[in-house]
C-alpha cells in the first residue's frame, strides 16, 4: 500500500517589471496572443483548456510596453544591418539598395502602405517606412487643402 504526501508549494513563475507590479509572463503572453491575431477571448480559451490561471482581462496596457520593446530591437536591428552593409562595401557609405514598397489594397482606394529599404550585398532591411494618406490632425479641415497638392505624388 501507497501512502502518498500532498503538499502545497507557492511559487513564483515570473519576474515584475521594474516600475510597476505587472508581471512579465503577462506582456509575454499579451505579446504571443497579439502576435499571432488573437484577442483576449481567444486567451481566455486557451488558458482554460490549458488549465491555467486567466489572463489579464484588457491587453491595452500591455500595448505601450511591447510597442516600446519592439522599437528598440528595431532600431538596433536596422543599425546593425546598415553597419554590416558598410563593412561589406569596404567602409564606403555609398551601399547599393533595392527599394520596394506596397499598399494595403489594390487599386487607388488604399489608405496605408509600407516602403522597404534593403542591402544587395547582405539582403538586409537597412530602413522600414509606413506611409499613410489617413489624417488626424487636430486641424484638418485646414491641412486638408494643403496635403492634396503633396499627396498627388503617392
Amino acid at each position: 500500500m501507497f501512502c502518498l504526501s500532498i503538499s502545497r508549494v507557492e511559487f513564483s513563475s515570473s519576474n515584475f517589471h521594474e516600475e510597476k507590479q505587472i508581471a512579465a509572463i503577462n506582456t509575454r503572453f499579451v505579446y504571443v496572443m497579439l502576435s499571432i491575431g488573437k484577442g483576449t477571448e481567444a486567451g481566455r480559451m486557451f488558458c482554460g483548456v490549458m488549465n491555467l490561471p486567466q489572463p489579464p482581462t484588457r491587453f491595452s496596457p500591455y500595448g505601450k510596453r511591447i510597442l516600446n520593446a519592439a522599437k528598440l530591437v528595431y532600431e538596433d536591428s536596422i543599425q546593425n544591418a546598415a553597419k554590416e552593409a558598410i563593412c561589406e562595401n569596404e567602409g564606403i557609405k555609398n551601399i547599393a539598395v533595392a527599394v520596394d514598397g506596397t499598399w494595403q489594397k489594390r487599386g487607388y482606394t488604399s489608405l496605408n502602405g509600407v516602403v522597404t529599404v534593403t542591402s544587395i550585398d547582405t539582403g538586409k532591411a537597412i530602413d522600414v517606412d509606413i506611409v499613410s494618406k489617413y489624417c488626424a490632425c487636430k486641424n484638418l479641415p485646414f491641412h486638408e487643402k494643403d496635403s492634396k497638392k503633396e499627396l498627388r505624388w503617392i
